[in-house]
């Protein structure tokens, strides 16, 4: 009888880990999950600030090589 009284204890013992294994695995999906979300919007503020970086520079070449132009319009006129 007390070895049975031992297996229904290590049976019990057995599933609350098990539970307890179940409830972590679901908290880390939880977090990873929060995680991707994150990313995923750091991603998008990324791609938009590498697109308003990639206008200035274009803006910025387009002002430079029209600085050049009347510069050098200027210096051709007599």
């Amino acid at each position: 009888m007390a070895g049975d009284e031992q297996d229904r204890a290590n049976a019990i013992s057995a599933d609350g880990e098990m539970a307890k294994a179940f409830q972590a695995l679901a908290q880390g999906e939880q977090t990873a999950t929060q995680l991707e979300n994150h990313l995923t919007k750091l991603e998008a503020r990324i791609d938009e600030l590498m697109k308003q970086a990639n206008e200035n520079q274009t803006l910025a070449e387009s002002a430079a090589s029209e600085e050049k132009s009347k510069t050098a319009a200027d210096d051709t006129t007599p």
